[in-house]
């Protein structure tokens, strides 16, 4: 599977992010939501695995966790964030939520 970097940070209250990639020159945002809400968290060393660009245009739901050190959200399409955090979290926490894939040029 095709890896990009990038970053994903948490947004206003607990309940929602932002995730940035760059592939082939063109930027993806991701904006979602998370449910339970989580402390603020942020990962400046994430990684996308994806199958096809294609897989980076529509709305998706995934399952999760926010670890002590680490995040992963898995997306029904086959599609993966990983990362680092740089402010841990206080302890690991389950979540699920859905995000929105928009294509900056």
């Amino acid at each position: 599977m095709p890896q990009a970097p990038g970053i994903v940070k948490s947004a206003s209250g607990g309940n929602r992010f932002t995730a940035s990639f760059v592939i082939d020159g063109i930027q993806y945002n991701l904006v979602g939501n998370l449910s339970p809400s989580v402390e603020e968290f942020n990962s400046f060393d994430a990684s996308l695995e994806y199958n096809s660009a294609a897989d980076l245009t529509s709305n998706q739901n995934f399952q999760g966790r926010l670890g002590n050190a680490d995040l992963s959200f898995s997306f029904e399409n086959g599609t993966k964030i990983t990362g680092s955090l740089q402010m841990p979290q206080g302890m690991k926490t389950e979540v699920n939520g859905a995000g929105t894939w928009v294509v900056v040029n």
